[in-house]
């Protein structure tokens, strides 16, 4: 295996956070491992960040309090984006519960949006004033993932009402059909887990320590002296 920034060097060790192969010449030394350039680089960015006024002076206690009133904790933060995308998700989800007749599933399912709030309002908070988040940064708010799957449903929701102002779709027949949700999330959940399991467990970044090499006292000057 070759270095990643050097790919005529033989690469001795893996970033111990992006998992990019080093050689020697490439390897910064950190408690949990060796650091290639690039995530040295982050990683001071990161400390500089958490140093400044402005996110010292986050705090994610006050953050997960603001956030028992909705959407509150996300203003505090400074996503705003991410308020309105939690905004939106809740709407939907009242909407499309109350459209299907849902209504004690409804109210379930809010609540557990409403404490996903709180929790990610604290975590977010949380890793802003450690400098590893930027208010601004787009993946904070939506990654590339994510958008996917958020832009495919709202198209498909957005038809599915549209179709059924028009009287020629009926959410009644979600109502028997909801457990279909668990069980899909329960098959995710167990391919995921064979997806780990094959792959097995994750090398070890950290490298293997080098061999003590034992050394000779000084010899004695006694004898010289006399």
């Amino acid at each position: 295996m070759n270095c990643h920034y050097h790919p005529d060097q033989t690469a001795t060790a893996a970033c111990a956070l992006c998992q990019r192969e080093l050689c020697p010449a490439c390897q910064n030394a950190a408690e949990g491992g060796p650091l290639c350039p690039e995530c040295l680089n982050q990683a001071v960015q990161c400390y500089k960040r958490s140093l400044t006024p402005e996110y010292r002076s986050i705090n994610p206690v006050a953050s997960a309090w603001l956030a028992l009133i909705p959407f509150l904790g996300a203003i505090y933060n400074g996503t705003y984006l991410r308020a309105l995308s939690q905004f939106l998700g809740m709407a939907l989800l009242i909407l499309l519960f109350d459209a299907a007749d849902l209504g004690p599933l409804g109210a379930l399912g809010s609540i557990l949006f409403y404490v996903y709030t709180i929790i990610d309002a604290y975590r977010v908070a949380s890793r802003m004033k450690a400098g590893l988040l930027d208010g601004s940064t787009p993946d904070l708010v939506l990654t590339p993932r994510t958008k996917l799957f958020y832009g495919v449903g709202l198209v498909v929701l957005g038809l599915l009402f549209l179709l059924r102002n028009f009287e020629l779709f009926d959410f009644d027949w979600l109502h028997r059909l909801w457990p279909l949700l668990l069980i899909g999330v329960g098959a995710y959940m167990v391919w995921k887990g064979f997806e780990k399991l094959k792959s097995g467990p994750a090398p070890s970044a950290v490298p293997a320590a080098a061999p003590r090499v034992p050394v000779e006292p000084p010899a004695s000057t006694e004898g010289k002296q006399s």
